[in-house]
C-alpha cells in the first residue's frame, strides 16, 4: 500500500483508498489519472527519437543527448529547436520533386490524347482481314488463321490490301472445317480501315 498526497487538504492517503477520508475528494487510480499534458518538442517528435540529426553538423544523434558530441553544439537552446524544423537542402529536393510531380499530373490532364496515326502495313491489312472473316463465323473464338507467310496476298495504289488464305473454324455443328477466302481492305486514315470485297467459299 503506497501513499499519496490529497490534492485538495494535502494529507497523506491510501492509494487503495477510493475517496480522501479527510476532505472527501476522490482518488485517482493510476489507471485512471488524466495523462500529463505533452510538450511541444514530444508531440512532435522533437527529443523523442533515437535517430534524429544534429541540426548544426546534421550528424545522428541520440534523443536524451544535450550536447551533440560531434560538433559541441547545445541540442536544447531554442535555436538548436528552431533550426531542427526549418526546411533544409534535402527537405527543399524533396519538395520539390512533389510538386514537380504534382505539376506533371496536371498538365497530362490537358494534355491532347490523339491516337498516333500508324503507317498501313501489311500485318496490319492482314490482321483486318481477319477480324472482317470472323464477322461472318458461326464460332469466331475458334478459327484458325495461317500466317501472313502461307497465304497469297497483293497491293495495289491507293492503300488496298487483298489477301487469299484459308480460316479453321468451328461450324454450327462443332464440326472444325476449313474455308478459303479472299479479302480485300482499304485504309481509311485515322487507324480506321474499311471492307472494300469478301468472298468465302
Amino acid at each position: 500500500m503506497a501513499l499519496v498526497t490529497c490534492p485538495d487538504c494535502s494529507k497523506a492517503v491510501s492509494t487503495l483508498a477510493t475517496a480522501c477520508p479527510h476532505c472527501g475528494r476522490p482518488v485517482e487510480s493510476e489507471d485512471e489519472s488524466v495523462a500529463p499534458e505533452r510538450s511541444f518538442e514530444e508531440e512532435y517528435g522533437f527529443g523523442t527519437s533515437t535517430d534524429r540529426n544534429c541540426p548544426y553538423c546534421s550528424e545522428e544523434v541520440e534523443a536524451e543527448w544535450l550536447v551533440c558530441r560531434w560538433c559541441g553544439h547545445d541540442l536544447t537552446s531554442e535555436e538548436a529547436k528552431r533550426k531542427a524544423y526549418q526546411w533544409t537542402p534535402g527537405r527543399l529536393g524533396c519538395a520539390g520533386i512533389a510538386i514537380l510531380v504534382l505539376a506533371l499530373l496536371v498538365l497530362s490532364q490537358f494534355y491532347d490524347k490523339e491516337t498516333p496515326s500508324i503507317e498501313p502495313t501489311k500485318y496490319a491489312a492482314y490482321v483486318m482481314c481477319q477480324e472482317f472473316v470472323k464477322d461472318r463465323l458461326r464460332a469466331p473464338a475458334t478459327a484458325d488463321f495461317p500466317v501472313l507467310s502461307e497465304a497469297r496476298w497483293s497491293k495495289s495504289d491507293g492503300d488496298r490490301w487483298r489477301f487469299e488464305a484459308h480460316v479453321d473454324a468451328q461450324n454450327a455443328f462443332g464440326a472444325v472445317i476449313r474455308t478459303r477466302f479472299h479479302c480485300v481492305v482499304k485504309y481509311a486514315g485515322e487507324n480506321k480501315w474499311q471492307l472494300v470485297e469478301l468472298d468465302m467459299v
